[in-house]
């Protein structure tokens, strides 16, 4: 019997394939209709392991060359990007049927067309990056790079959000809040080519 053995170049991957096991248990918080916090906790620990899968990816050892055949490697971008996706869809909707109909001025369909202008937003995106005439174009990356700003607002207004509909004391809140800013800063530090170059050595 093959016993695995972790290598370093397992952890981006494992990172990832947790990143897709908190994306998996909010799709169920979400319909079995969990609390907010529990909600937060999860999408938090999916949020770090997203952060730091790609740190893993470039600065650890690297797959060896060795001629196997390793699926997940080859379709890594889309697998993490799909899970990015979802990871924060499924978060949005939790946010908006579990989190904002605890707020006083919530109006349902302000939120579904929030979302709905968003997720419009991302899929021409999408459309016009991925066509031939605009590939690699100023506009191209200008669109990319915003898109990634979107993202990061996004998952800035949730967690914020959510922190202030959970029902922690005010001193977690304030402390959970002052930590997720500078670990904010630090991330935007060590992921800047992220906010500034459209590939980066990984792609």
């Amino acid at each position: 019997m093959k016993i695995f053995k972790l290598k370093q170049y397992h952890i981006a991957d494992i990172l990832t394939l947790c990143e897709v096991i908190c994306t998996c248990i909010l799709g169920v918080l979400l319909f079995i209709g969990a609390k907010p916090q529990t909600a937060l906790i999860i999408f938090g620990i999916g949020e770090l392991c997203d952060a730091f899968d790609g740190i893993c990816a470039r600065n650890l050892k690297p797959y060896p060359k060795d001629g196997k055949y390793r699926w997940w490697r080859e379709y890594a971008p889309e697998i993490d990007q799909i899970t990015d996706i979802f990871h924060l869809g499924i978060m949005g909707l939790f946010f908006i049927f579990r989190i904002c109909s605890s707020f006083i001025y919530f109006r349902p369909w302000i939120a579904f067309f929030v979302a709905f202008v968003v997720a419009l937003f991302c899929i021409i995106i999408q459309i016009i990056v991925t066509d031939e005439k605009h590939k690699d174009t100023k506009l191209a990356t200008g669109l990319i790079l915003g898109r990634r700003v979107l993202y990061l607002t996004c998952i800035a207004f949730i967690v914020f959000a959510g922190l202030y509909a959970v029902t922690w004391p005010d001193q977690i809140k304030t402390t959970i809040a002052i930590a997720l800013c500078i670990s904010a800063v630090i991330l935007l530090v060590i992921k800047w080519d992220r906010a500034t170059q459209v590939k980066t050595p990984l792609e």
